[in-house]
């Protein structure tokens, strides 16, 4: 999804899941709007605070700076984020990779779909398997219980409502998982 240069806040709920093709046919069969595939490279970097990234578009040669800041509100992840579209420069890419320290790489296919009023993401990352991501636009905290209420209709409607929540971004998942198999950080 391209964002443009912007800022945004979201809230998300992630759950880990087998078989994304039942999902993805559980979505047609519910008209949820296709709104396009994609695969991406994130390349993490240290930074003091939040997370920081560039996301490569693979095949498009197109590059997104992206920070954020994310904090647990009832349950969901809610992210503030900043993007910043890079076009074809791959420029900053390669300065950051100078000055900053690369902390890992995450590839990842995404198909993104809209039903109702949530953006649903189908992720397949490489290293970890499938996830549903349900995102929206962040309402205020104590509006909270809105999203809670709409992600719970729509985890029934795609039949995942009894799944654990996966509060930990991509990028710690695969980092806890390479110190859990003695591999270092980097890909």
């Amino acid at each position: 999804m391209k964002t443009g240069d912007c800022e945004l806040e979201t809230v998300e709920l992630k759950v880990k899941v087998e078989g994304l093709n039942r999902r993805r046919r559980r979505l047609i069969s519910l008209n949820a709007l296709h709104m396009g595939s994609a695969r991406h490279r994130d390349v993490y970097f240290h930074v003091p605070d939040g997370k920081l990234k560039i996301r490569e578009f693979i095949g498009e040669e197109r590059y997104e700076l992206i920070f954020y800041e994310e904090r647990h509100v009832s349950g969901l992840r809610r992210k503030r984020m900043f993007t910043m579209d890079l076009g074809g420069y791959r420029g900053l890419m390669d300065t950051l990779q100078r000055i900053l320290e690369r902390v890992i790489v995450v590839d990842k296919r995404r198909d993104l779909y809209l039903y109702r009023e949530t953006i649903i993401g189908l992720d397949e990352v490489d290293g970890l398997g499938g996830f549903v991501e349900l995102k929206r636009m962040a309402p205020a905290d104590e509006e909270i219980g809105a999203a809670i209420r709409e992600f719970r209709r729509v985890m029934r409607d795609l039949g995942i409502e009894g799944y654990s929540p996966v509060y930990d971004p991509y990028s710690s998942l695969l980092m806890k998982r390479r110190s859990e198999h003695g591999a270092g950080a980097e890909k």
